[in-house]
């Protein structure tokens, strides 16, 4: 699905810097005299300059990512509503305790919580490639996602650097529509023909 060039008209950015992927962990104590890092609150605090980038490439993903998302994804998405989907697994439901045909039916859960954080890098970019955007803009988009540099400050010191390996960064604008991008995949492999 190739989307027009009014959309994708590129940016004059070509290679996102590294330091603009920078990002400043700072714990918060959630209870006085934390003793284990369960007690402490993690805010992720990006570069300005890498918000500003990942907000222009999110204002164009999101003149058509309404069309690449199928109907049964509903976060993030202008317009739907998970009542709505609340309503339908009730449905779903009834017919699997009275129907005379349930035999066959199937009902899966499914936890997305540790995709999230743990979705290979290499998954994104087969779904861009698969949904036809642009090598400019698939660049960009990769580049607000790979090698992010994570230091953490506890006590008022930074640690060492950490750069991530895989997974969404928390704190970007984009990590969300990403993330739904290529849980799409998923989405596409239950459909039946």
């Amino acid at each position: 699905m190739m989307y027009g060039k009014q959309f994708f008209i590129a940016s004059y950015l070509v290679k996102m810097s590294s330091s603009w992927k920078e990002t400043l962990v700072i714990l918060i104590p959630k209870i006085n005299n934390p003793l284990s890092p369960s007690n402490f609150r993690p805010i992720s605090l990006c570069m300005s300059i890498y918000k500003l980038v990942a907000k222009i490439l999110l204002n164009r993903l999101m003149k058509v990512i309404h069309a690449l998302i199928s109907e049964e994804q509903i976060t993030f998405i202008k317009g739907r509503a998970i009542s709505d989907h609340v309503l339908l697994v009730q449905e779903f439901f009834h017919k699997f305790r009275f129907s005379k045909s349930k035999r066959g039916m199937v009902a899966a859960k499914l936890d997305m919580e540790q995709a999230y954080d743990n979705m290979a890098w290499d998954t994104l970019k087969q779904i861009l490639e698969l949904f036809g955007f642009p090598i400019k803009l698939s660049n960009l988009l990769m580049d607000c996602v790979t090698n992010p540099i994570f230091m953490i400050q506890v006590n008022g010191v930074i640690l060492d650097r950490i750069v991530g390996k895989s997974g969404f960064r928390q704190g970007s604008p984009l990590s969300p529509y990403l993330f739904i991008l290529c849980s799409q995949l998923l989405s596409n492999a239950f459909k039946f023909k």
